[in-house]
């Protein structure tokens, strides 16, 4: 029995990505639990916690020192241990409000 493989092109080849302009290109950690995030369209803006909504898997973010290795993995807010925040939700309210609070 033989078998053939058959040469699959790249669909993609030559083809542009669009931007998303929710994802997010930079996080700075600005204070415990305080964080200004810039998208890939520019919005930027403030992202604050509230410390009351950092239970489960997300209890370690409530340590200073697990907190401030924030940065951003596949256009996401992410953490050492896993956690990440969602970026749309971020972005909509930022653009919405100038802030995003999660309580």
């Amino acid at each position: 029995m033989q078998i053939q493989a058959a040469a699959k092109q790249d669909s993609t080849a030559g083809i542009t990505p669009a931007v998303i302009k929710w994802r997010v290109r930079s996080v700075e950690v600005k204070d415990h639990l305080s964080l200004w995030v810039t998208f890939s369209d520019d919005t930027q803006g403030p992202v604050t916690i509230s410390s009351e909504w950092l239970t489960g898997v997300l209890s370690d973010l409530k340590k200073p020192e697990v907190f401030k290795t924030a940065f951003v993995e596949h256009g996401a807010v992410t953490w050492e241990n896993g956690v990440d925040l969602d970026p749309k939700a971020m972005y909509d309210a930022i653009r919405a409000n100038g802030q995003y609070h999660i309580e």
